[in-house]
C-alpha cells in the first residue's frame, strides 16, 4: 500500500494497513492510547452519498463503498436510536480493506418501518434479505448495541454470506450482572408501557429540542465527550433533524426498545450464543453505562471460544471515542480473551 498522505485518517505508525496483521498486547494497548488521544482531531471523512435499495417492500437507506477488488464486505449495523452515521468514524479505515455497507434499520435513520415493523425480529429478517439484495460477499457482520443483538440472532440462524461476526457493546442475555444504570433501566421500563411512552417521549423531545436531543444521543453513549471528533457532534444534530421527518419515529423506537427487553430475557436468546458457528469477536468498552462490562463477561462465559477484547475507559459506542482502535478490532488485528470473571 502506498504511504498515506498527511491529511489521511490514521496516518501514524499504528495506522491500519491493507495487509492486516495481528498486534501483540503491547502494540494493541499503544494503539488504543493513541486513538483515544488523537480521535478528537480526526478530520471528517469523505463518504459516498446515502442512497436507497428496496428490500422486501422496505426502502432501506444506506451507504455503499462499492465492490472491492479483494477483501471482505463489512456490514455495519447501528443500535437503538442510532443510524448509519454512527459508523462514519471507522469508514475510512475499513474502506481500505474491503467493501463497506451501512444500512439504516427499519424505523431508524431515514428508513421508515412498514406497518410498525421495527422490532428486533423484524430487523433480523430485513438484514438477512438486505445481504442478498446488495450482493454482499464474504461478510463480516458488525453490530453495535441492538444492532449486535440483531446481528447475533441472524448469525445464529445462519446465512451463507456470513463469514465472521463482530459484536460491539452488544446487548447480551439479561442477568443479575447485566443490569444497566438506574436511569437507563427506568427509560426501558417506560418503553415497556407503549401508550405511556408514546405520550411522554414526544413531549420530552419537544422540551429538550431536536438539536439538543442529537447531542444527548452522543453524550449518553460515550465515557469522555472530549474524545469525540467535532464533526460527529454536527452529524448527530443532522441525524436528529432528519429523524423528525419520519412520522413513525417514536412508535418505531418504542416497539424496538420493547422487543430488546423481551428478547434479552428470553431463553432462545441465551441459546443463540451457542448456535453461532462463525468466528466471533466481542468488543466491549469497560465504561459502558448501557451494557455493563461485567454482565457481558458473565454472559460470554458460556462461549469461551469467542474472542473478547475490552477497551479501558471507553463507553457504549467505541467508534465515537477510539475510531482507529475500533476499526483495528473489526478488521481482526486485535485479539484478546475474557479476564476478571
Amino acid at each position: 500500500m502506498s504511504p498515506a498522505s498527511e491529511n489521511e485518517p490514521g496516518n501514524s505508525s499504528a495506522a491500519l494497513a491493507a495487509d492486516v496483521d495481528v498486534l501483540d498486547a503491547a502494540a494493541a494497548e499503544a494503539l488504543l492510547a493513541e486513538s483515544l488521544a488523537t480521535n478528537v482531531d480526526e478530520p471528517e471523512p469523505d463518504l459516498p452519498p446515502i442512497t436507497t435499495v428496496e428490500v422486501d417492500g422496505v426502502t432501506v437507506h444506506h451507504r455503499d463503498s462499492g465492490h472491492h477488488v479483494s477483501g471482505p464486505t463489512y456490514v455495519l449495523v447501528h443500535g437503538l436510536g442510532g443510524s448509519l452515521a454512527n459508523w462514519e468514524p471507522v469508514w475510512p479505515y475499513l474502506a481500505r480493506l474491503g467493501r463497506v455497507l451501512t444500512p439504516d434499520l427499519a424505523g431508524f435513520g431515514r428508513t421508515e418501518a412498514e406497518a410498525g415493523r421495527s422490532a428486533v425480529g423484524d430487523n433480523v429478517d430485513l438484514l438477512s434479505a438486505y445481504l442478498d439484495v446488495v450482493d454482499a460477499r464474504n461478510v463480516v457482520l458488525v453490530g453495535n448495541s441492538m444492532g449486535g443483538m440483531i446481528s447475533l440472532l441472524l448469525a445464529a440462524k445462519g446465512h451463507p454470506r456470513l463469514e465472521r461476526l463482530v459484536l460491539v457493546d452488544a446487548v447480551v442475555p439479561f442477568g443479575p450482572k447485566a443490569r444497566p444504570n438506574p436511569r437507563v433501566g427506568l427509560t426501558f421500563a417506560l418503553y415497556m408501557c407503549p401508550p405511556l411512552a408514546r405520550f411522554v417521549v414526544p413531549r420530552y423531545v419537544q422540551r429538550r429540542g431536536t438539536d439538543q436531543m442529537g447531542l444527548d444521543g452522543v453524550l449518553v453513549v460515550v465515557a469522555d465527550r472530549r474524545r469525540v471528533p467535532r464533526w460527529v457532534w454536527r452529524r448527530a444534530v443532522e441525524e436528529a433533524r432528519a429523524l423528525t421527518e419520519i412520522q413513525s419515529a417514536v412508535p418505531s423506537l418504542v416497539r424496538a426498545a420493547q422487543s430488546i427487553v423481551i428478547a434479552g430475557a428470553s431463553r432462545s436468546y441465551r441459546r443463540a450464543l451457542a448456535e453461532v458457528t462463525v468466528p466471533v469477536t466481542f468488543l466491549q468498552g469497560d465504561a459502558d453505562a448501557l451494557v455493563p462490562a461485567r454482565g457481558v463477561r458473565a454472559a460470554l462465559a458460556r462461549v469461551p471460544e469467542w474472542n473478547y477484547v475490552e477497551a479501558e475507559g471507553v463507553g457504549h459506542v467505541p467508534m465515537f471515542e477510539a475510531a482507529t482502535w475500533t476499526a483495528a478490532v473489526i478488521a481482526g488485528r486485535i485479539r484478546g480473551n475474557i479476564t476478571n470473571m
